[in-house]
């Protein structure tokens, strides 16, 4: 490929001589002919001249003017010269273009004669490319060029097998250094130094491991560090929330300076007016010595408070007589004085909803006849205000003084009812 191009481009160089030599060629016809031309109009007018001084002397001798004549004789001989130099001028012009002329064919024709010799190379070179192409597995000298490197890529090439070769001899001085270093010394063991870089690269590679396996350890707990500060900041909120709530439900549940439940409290303003309205009854019953009160203050820390009663015993001057200290009829007769304070307290809270029967069980026994006589009084007042007072009981007082009944007696066959209309 390359003596192709080689060829190609003295062929190139060839043909150009040719065709400057044929230039000149044409150049030194032009110049011949002009020459000739030139050369002949000179010695056509050398003639006339030569003819037109002879026939002036002629003329001269036959008119006996000789002195003129002989002045225009050598004019014209003056021209005479001036052509023939001019003549002489137009030959060597002629004969130099002659020369060139042939010099020119002999350059064509050596011209030629190279370019058919340069044309053979050509020919040779391009069946040498082509046979050398398809050696190489290219279809021909343009596949070939056509894989050729950039100029470019080329000359990277070239400074990067340079530098190759910079750092080769680099190496090969390093190496011999070395060699002459390690020359005389034992060589070392391999197969255990291997065996230690084996197990330092797998220490490491678990010491990465582990590098990673922490790091996603630290952006996990960092998460739940983050995680625990936004629930540790919900949680005051709703620790603050929780004292308010905290504090209502222990005063509900009764941890207060009352020591009284929330329910108990509720019971207890009910309780106090149910206690005011059985003291009137209780009042009256007891011919004035008793009355019923609700008991607020604390009386044992131990113990829940609220729902107290204490009697006022205006015999004795004792405003706060515990409840447990009367007697059963006394005990009783506060039983149906409070009962009769409920019904009462119903009637009013309830919007005129009445409570139209009462039922007493028993206790009456336990009274004496004056506190007794005092109980059916007011047991005869609520069944006079149109509610039905029902007595259950033994005593015989009350048989008599209650017309309206129903007597059960027992018998070995069962008990027996009889109704009894007042």
């Amino acid at each position: 490929a390359d003596a192709a191009r080689k060829a190609a481009r003295e062929l190139q160089r060839l043909e150009a001589g040719i065709d400057e030599a044929r230039a000149a060629e044409e150049r030194a016809i032009r110049a011949h002919a002009e020459a000739v031309a030139r050369g002949g109009e000179a010695r056509v007018e050398e003639a006339r001249l030569a003819s037109g001084v002879e026939a002036l002397r002629e003329a001269v001798v036959g008119a006996g003017v000789e002195e003129d004549a002989e002045e225009e004789l050598r004019k014209l001989r003056a021209e005479v010269q001036r052509r023939t130099r001019a003549l002489a001028e137009a030959r060597a012009v002629s004969t130099e273009a002659t020369a060139r002329e042939s010099a020119a064919r002999q350059a064509r024709d050596a011209g030629a004669a190279e370019a058919e010799r340069a044309a053979a190379v050509l020919r040779e070179a391009a069946a040498l490319a082509l046979r050398d192409a398809r050696v190489l597995g290219f279809t021909g000298p343009d596949d070939c060029r056509a894989a050729l490197l950039a100029p470019g890529v080329r000359e990277a090439l070239r400074t990067s097998i340079e530098d190759r070769a910079v750092a080769s001899g680099a190496a090969t001085e390093a190496l011999a250094r070395l060699e002459a270093e390690l020359r005389g010394q034992e060589a070392p063991d391999t197969d255990r130094e291997r065996a230690g870089r084996e197990r330092a690269a797998f220490a490491a590679r678990e010491a990465r491991e582990r590098v990673v396996a922490l790091g996603k350890d630290l952006e996990h707990v960092g998460r739940r560090l983050e995680r625990l500060a936004d629930l540790g900041a919900s949680l005051a909120a709703v620790e603050q929330r929780l004292a308010v709530a905290g504090r209502v439900a222990e005063v509900t549940r009764g941890r207060n300076a009352l020591n009284m439940s929330l329910q108990r409290f509720v019971l207890a303003a009910r309780l106090e007016e149910v206690a005011e309205a059985a003291s009137v009854r209780l009042h009256a019953m007891s011919a004035g010595r008793f009355r019923l009160w609700h008991r607020a203050g604390v009386e044992d820390r131990r113990a829940a408070s609220g729902l107290d009663l204490v009697v006022e015993d205006a015999w004795t001057g004792i405003q706060d007589r515990p409840v447990g200290s009367l007697s059963g009829g006394e005990s009783f007769l506060a039983s149906l004085a409070l009962a009769l304070g409920l019904s009462d307290v119903v009637l009013r809270r309830s919007g005129g909803v009445h409570v139209d029967a009462l039922f007493v069980d028993e206790g009456f026994g336990s009274l004496d006849d004056e506190s007794l006589d005092r109980a059916i009084r007011t047991l005869e007042d609520l069944g006079g205000g149109g509610r039905l007072v029902g007595v259950i009981s033994h005593v015989a007082e009350l048989r008599r003084r209650i017309p309206s009944r129903i007597e059960v007696r027992g018998g070995p066959d069962g008990s027996e009812l009889e109704v009894r209309a007042g």
